[in-house]
This record gives structure tokens, sequence and C-alpha cells, in this order.
């Protein structure tokens, strides 16, 4: 099963232009500790980029968007003023 990480930068390669990959970002609170995350600086709504990255999770592992979201642990997200950042603290 791939890790979390390997999961987010096979979509980051394979979705349209405008969200890449962040291999070792440090969110607010997160005092120096790294996690994987997505940058997104195009009007894609959250909600239609959770959506894809389950849809393309389910086809490349045949993961569940439970199980996706156990790999993903949870999310948060910092704006960035023409985007903004989604990014999983807890992800196995």
């Amino acid at each position: 099963m791939r890790t979390a990480a390997e999961i987010i930068e096979g979509f980051c390669d394979g979705y349209a232009s405008g969200i890449y990959f962040l291999p070792a970002y440090s969110g607010r609170g997160m005092h120096g500790r790294t996690c994987p995350g997505l940058h997104v600086d195009t009007d894609t709504p959250p909600f239609e980029l959770a959506l894809a990255l389950a849809d393309f999770a389910g086809g490349i592992e045949d993961l569940t968007p439970y199980e996706l979201g156990v790999i993903l642990g949870t999310s948060s997200m910092d704006s960035m003023g023409l985007g903004y950042i989604v990014y999983f603290p807890n992800a196995a």
C-alpha cells in the first residue's frame, strides 16, 4: 500500500495545472514538524479537490474514501491569499 505522501504526489502529478505536491510542509502549530500537503493556486474548491483525490486513490489502490481518510488522517488548511494549502499533519 502506498503512503499518504505517495498518493498525494501521484495525484498532483496527474491533476490539471495549479496543484502542487508539498512533501514537507510545516503548518500552523506544528512547531517544525513536517507533513505532506497540496498547494492549490487555482479556484478549485476544497471539496472538489477532496472528491478528485478520493477518485484518484480509488483508481490506483482500490481505496474507499474511508480508507483514504485513515491513511491521510485529519487535514488542515492555510490560506495563502491567492491560493491555499491543504496539509495532513497526522498522515500515515
